[in-house]
């Protein structure tokens, strides 16, 4: 087995850090990580730890309400593809446009969101990184293309959706990922239906809660829940 990049190591210990909770310390380890990353000489590592920097960034902006996170986040991301593209590495592509593609949609810009997404469901079926290509990987995306796509006015993707979100439901990923991905595709379906299908939308909302309810681990998804609940108006 090969042994794992210094770089490697202190990126592992950031996402736990983050999944913990504890995004301002996840950034410091990013820093560390980076830094690693360039000694190494890892193009792909160094801009994966950019788009985890992203969901810190993210994070940070749900607590603290405040989109100057969120801003700050979208140029992290961007640095991130710029970075990838420059590489030559097509395996490092897909993963920096889902987060640059994440940022835009918290943002609204719908769009946007919807172009980068697009991009990053292109290479990951095309030039998918090795420690990501599985396909609840791949299903996970498309569910955030077709809410993108359905935000920016293409009632279409609402079909596309459900069967990318039966997708992660009917796959081999872990327990955790799967609990994660397909309860955040439940939300997205309540959100883009909120005013379309009231109805389909609260079902929706309702069946995310069960998964969230059965998986004590799922802490994060739990306070987002809270959070569209309130917004929604239910």
């Amino acid at each position: 087995m090969q042994q794992q990049s210094e770089g490697r190591k202190i990126h592992g210990v950031a996402e736990h850090a983050r999944e913990g909770g504890e995004a301002r310390f996840a950034l410091s380890l990013l820093n560390e990580a980076m830094r690693m990353y360039s000694k190494e000489n890892d193009d792909l590592g160094f801009a994966e730890a950019i788009t985890s920097g992203v969901l810190s960034l993210r994070h940070l902006a749900q607590e603290a309400d405040d989109v100057r996170y969120l801003i700050f986040a979208k140029h992290w991301a961007e640095a991130a593809v710029e970075i990838a593209e420059k590489s030559g590495q097509k395996d490092a592509l897909a993963l920096p446009y889902q987060r640059l593609g994440s940022v835009n949609a918290e943002l609204e810009e719908w769009g946007k969101a919807a172009e980068n997404f697009g991009k990053a469901v292109q290479f990951m079926q095309s030039n998918p990184p090795k420690p990501h290509d599985r396909p609840a990987v791949l299903a996970d995306m498309k569910v955030h293309l077709s809410f993108a796509e359905y935000m920016n006015g293409d009632k279409t993707a609402r079909e596309r959706l459900d069967h990318a979100a039966e997708e992660v439901k009917d796959s081999d990923e872990a327990t955790y990922n799967k609990d994660v991905w397909y309860s955040g595709a439940l939300m997205k379906k309540a959100e883009m239906l909120h005013e379309d299908d009231p109805q389909a939308s609260q079902e929706a909302l309702q069946n995310a809660k069960e998964i969230i309810d059965g998986n004590s681990d799922l802490k994060k998804r739990r306070e987002q829940w809270e959070k569209l609940n309130a917004r929604l108006g239910a």
